[in-house]
């Protein structure tokens, strides 16, 4: 393993995971790449920003993938989507997806709900964001939020 690294920002839709990305990335990272979730579903419905969970597996394969193509050329990846460390679990399968390739970090985001639902009820990217009160409720049942950045111990 070179000193490749893959940065991961940790939190709920709204959390400003995006907002980090942009600003570690230019201030800290010249030579990176950004893989989005997000871009990956408006490039999938044909430039429409579409949420479908089944789908959502396969966009996270897609991300791993481009990772790893893209390691050889960026010393730093960052990946931009929530269900890729939103708990313990997942966050253990990307360290173990990247183990000899890359080192994995995770930096945490605000994890106040009621913060990230103004933020997705108020986003321009969808024309409904009705869905999303209900929808970030549910997740807080399975998200385990990160406390510190990681440091070995997820």
């Amino acid at each position: 393993m070179k000193n490749n690294r893959i940065i991961v920002p940790v939190g709920f839709p709204g959390s400003g995971k995006t907002s980090f990305i942009n600003g570690h990335r230019h201030t800290h990272h010249s030579m990176s790449i950004t893989i989005s979730g997000d871009a990956l579903r408006v490039m999938m419905h044909h430039g429409v920003y579409h949420f479908d969970g089944p789908e959502t597996d396969r966009i996270i394969c897609t991300m791993i993938e481009m990772a790893k193509t893209f390691l050889p050329i960026y010393p730093v990846i960052y990946l931009d989507e929530y269900y890729i460390s939103y708990n313990k679990q997942s966050r253990a399968n990307l360290v173990t997806l990247f183990d000899g390739l890359a080192k994995v970090e995770f930096y945490p985001m605000d994890s106040d709900i009621g913060k990230c639902i103004h933020r997705r009820c108020t986003d321009t990217r969808e024309d409904d964001t009705s869905r999303w009160p209900n929808v970030l409720l549910a997740m807080t049942h399975d998200f385990e939020p990160l406390e510190a950045p990681y440091n070995g111990n997820i």
